[in-house]
């Protein structure tokens, strides 16, 4: 895997960096994360190789809260799939600042304001659109799910599911919560079957007949499209990304940040510069098909192709709402509730 992602994506140039080898030999790094373990596993086996840290994860499926509140002091660094999770753990003082001079450099949107986490990638969190069904059309707006016309036609993951509290958080902010209110109503109203599964079992609903349109993140496309059982799921659809005309789509945002243990370990300190680096933002977008917190570093092909199959989408660039995580969190709770209100599981 990191050959190929050598020669292909990053060059030799950058598969050559060290950083810091001599000085960290013999030193291990213990991360918790809740991503999955084919993601990362290459970064942590590249930046062994090239530093001498050894890298101890523990891999979640899911109770990171629960297992951060259990166990501080478990490990130097978190990684999450959600920077909500993170946002959390600050609240509950369970994070500590990163202090390098290198990261703050990273745009404004992918910091803390207090530098207590770091976006490292992020997805779009748009529309999957039965390609027969649409034939080439899009959907402009995410309440344009909340139509008549969809009744019976939409398939989504848990409700109460971090990617979707994440998007409901978001609008939240951004245009109050009257409209998420509206539109989880909306939603439950057109849904083809009780919420299930995951992103891509979305997917397979439409291939399956079940649905005509399904809510989930963008870089399952290349997924599917790299698993044999899974790639005739993608080829029946197109992906659709939302409010192009207005604020921008929503974006699921991958993070990491330091324990307290962490902040005083300058091998955590070293890795999450590392996160930010060239070899890690090339991998995020070049391997993952996710996009990099770089503007420099360019989108995959696939992004590529699923972008410029939308007319209203200028050479790739796709408009979107980065809702801050500290503002979007204070919503959480009014969202659950309605949630509840609506059964919106059941």
């Amino acid at each position: 895997m990191l050959r190929m992602l050598c020669s292909a994506v990053l060059g030799v140039v950058l598969c050559a960096a060290s950083f810091g080898q001599s000085a960290q030999a013999e030193e291990t790094l213990k991360i918790i994360t809740d991503r999955t373990e084919s993601h990362l596993k290459p970064l942590f086996e590249h930046y062994t190789k090239t530093t001498g840290v050894q890298i101890q994860p523990v891999y979640l499926k899911k109770g990171m809260s629960a297992r951060l509140e259990a166990q501080p002091n478990e490990a130097h660094i978190v990684i999450t799939k959600n920077v909500g999770n993170l946002e959390a753990a600050r609240l509950k003082g369970l994070l500590a600042p990163f202090t390098s001079a290198k990261l703050a450099s990273i745009p404004a949107q992918f910091r803390d304001p207090e530098n207590f986490y770091m976006v490292t990638s992020y997805r779009i969190r748009g529309l999957y659109l039965d390609s027969e069904a649409f034939d080439g059309k899009t959907i402009s707006s995410y309440m344009d799910l909340t139509k008549p016309e969809y009744k019976g036609k939409i398939a989504i993951r848990s409700g109460y599911h971090s990617y979707n509290m994440s998007m409901f958080s978001q609008m939240a902010e951004s245009e109050g919560i009257e409209y998420v209110e509206q539109l989880i109503t909306g939603l439950k109203a057109n849904l083809a079957r009780t919420p299930k599964s995951n992103d891509r079992g979305q997917v397979r609903a439409i291939h399956d007949g079940v649905a005509e349109i399904s809510v989930g993140n963008s870089y399952y496309y290349a997924l599917m499209l790299e698993n044999p059982d899974q790639k005739p799921w993608a080829q029946g659809v197109s992906y659709s990304f939302p409010e192009q005309a207005a604020k921008g789509a929503y974006a699921m945002r991958s993070a990491a940040g330091l324990t307290k243990v962490g902040a005083d370990a300058q091998i955590a300190q070293d890795f999450m510069e590392f996160l930010g680096s060239d070899f890690a933002q090339f991998y995020n977008a070049g391997v993952l098909n996710e996009y990099s917190i770089n503007p420099d570093v360019p989108i995959s092909a696939v992004n590529k192709g699923l972008a410029a199959a939308q007319s209203d989408i200028t050479e790739g660039n796709i408009k979107i709402n980065f809702v801050s995580p500290r503002e979007a969190a204070k919503h959480r709770e009014a969202i659950v509730d309605i949630l509840n209100k609506v059964n919106f599981d059941q």
